[in-house]
């Protein structure tokens, strides 16, 4: 699978997280060099704009991703437009 095209905008790896370099280059490796379908924060794009999505909010946090979609989809019904 190819690199995920949020790789170089995604706020995750461009801004300071505060987590260590092994860590960062470990999720980057994993979440967006082969495969983004299991990223959190890819997941929610298709239900808010990139800055919208928590710079808080890692790669491999699935479980709050899932429940940001249950409320997005249980209060709007209907996917977010880009």
């Amino acid at each position: 699978m190819a690199e995920c095209i949020r790789t170089k905008a995604c706020i995750f790896f461009t801004d300071e997280v505060g987590y260590s370099p092994q860590l960062w280059e470990e999720m980057k490796a994993a979440y967006c060099l082969v495969g983004n379908a299991d990223c959190a924060r890819f997941r929610l794009l298709p239900y808010m704009r990139p800055e919208e999505i928590p710079h808080d909010l890692i790669p491999s946090d699935s479980e709050r991703a899932d429940e940001m979609i249950a409320e997005f989809t249980a209060g709007s019904g209907s996917e977010h437009t880009r």
